[in-house]
């Protein structure tokens, strides 16, 4: 099959955190035969940092895709990413043969082998791995490897890309909030020096609090009104001087602090949310009241009506003159239980 060159992707786009829009970096690490499919543990660990990473600097998760050829690899990246689920829930992590006439604007792609290339020399297994990109295209593998064993293709695929200077050991992150703050990262451990995506630089921006924000510097959220919100405490108090028990960035909301309030139905002395009138509060004190319709007393809380009280004294004998057989008066069931005995009769 005749590849069309598919590398050749334009370089008019720009991805945050980057020198440059399109990277292919190159590593030799052993992969892990499992069974008929293969996995890389370096290349997942890797790729799966350099997604977070991205998620960090904004990018949707559903512009996002990793690919492989492998299913072995694509079960090793579920599995590191299922430490973190929630967070790389969007991302479509799939197999360059499912991925055929797909394309997402970030493509990261584990290419696994380092003794032979395997599925690899496939043309348009290769035609479809690159060029699926819209905007950026990472690759992770093993360059001398291609060159050596696919001088067809893969040789000058790799040519060309060092020729453009997309080709290395490590990829160059650039902080966006401190440019002179340059992470070459080679590992997965290497991503660990911008925690948040920015660099390992404390954020320090003063909020509309007041507050200092005292995470690490991160690029996303600069407005620090989601993920990045204030978390210390609220210093504001309600119109009786209760202070806030949320963070500082969340909506105060009522006033849930409970102060002694009379409730005025029965006059019993309760502990009331500050914000909750006492008229609507539920009285919860304990007494006696005669059940409705059976008149046995109960010990019940204040605010239960007679007619919702579940009488705890023996129901007593149906109008048929059996004994009732539950314990607890509830009409329903006596009428219940009246029909069955005229069933019971009726056979």
């Amino acid at each position: 099959m005749h590849c069309p060159r598919p590398w050749k992707i334009s370089m008019g786009k720009v991805i945050i955190g980057w020198t440059k829009f399109m990277f292919v970096f190159f590593c030799i690490q052993k992969f892990i035969s499992e069974g008929k499919s293969r996995s890389n543990d370096h290349e997942a660990k890797f790729l799966t940092a350099l997604c977070r990473y991205f998620l960090q600097q904004g990018y949707p998760r559903e512009s996002i895709t990793i690919l492989t050829a492998y299913s072995g690899q694509l079960l090793k990246f579920r599995r590191e990413m299922s430490a973190d689920k929630s967070f790389f829930e969007g991302v479509r992590v799939t197999a360059v043969d499912n991925f055929q006439g797909e394309e997402n604007d970030i493509i990261l792609l584990s290419l696994v082998r380092s003794d032979s290339i395997g599925f690899l020399k496939i043309a348009n297994r290769v035609c479809v791995a690159l060029s699926r990109a819209r905007k950026g295209f990472y690759i992770i593998g093993n360059a001398t490897l291609l060159e050596e064993q696919d001088p067809n293709l893969w040789k000058k695929i790799i040519a060309d890309m060092r020729e453009q200077g997309n080709l290395g050991q490590h990829l160059k992150l650039v902080c966006q909030n401190h440019p002179q703050n340059v992470i070459h990262a080679s590992s997965a451990e290497d991503f660990e020096e911008a925690p948040e995506g920015g660099c390992n630089e404390p954020c320090g921006r003063q909020l509309d609090c007041g507050h200092d924000c005292d995470r690490y510097c991160h690029p996303a959220d600069p407005d620090h009104i989601e993920s990045f919100a204030c978390q210390k405490p609220c210093t504001k108090t309600c119109e009786f001087g209760h202070n806030c028990r949320r963070t500082c960035g969340e909506e105060c909301g009522p006033c849930m602090v409970r102060v002694p309030k009379i409730i005025p139905d029965c006059n019993h002395e309760q502990q009331v949310p500050c914000s909750v009138d006492a008229a609507k509060f539920k009285c919860m004190e304990l007494v006696t009241k005669q059940a409705s319709p059976c008149g046995h007393v109960n010990q019940v809380e204040c605010s239960v009506a007679a007619s919702d009280i579940a009488c705890k004294e023996l129901c007593g004998n149906l109008q048929c003159g059996h004994a009732c057989l539950g314990e607890l008066l509830d009409r329903n069931l006596c009428f219940s239980l009246s029909l069955l005995s005229i069933k019971v009769r009726l056979h």
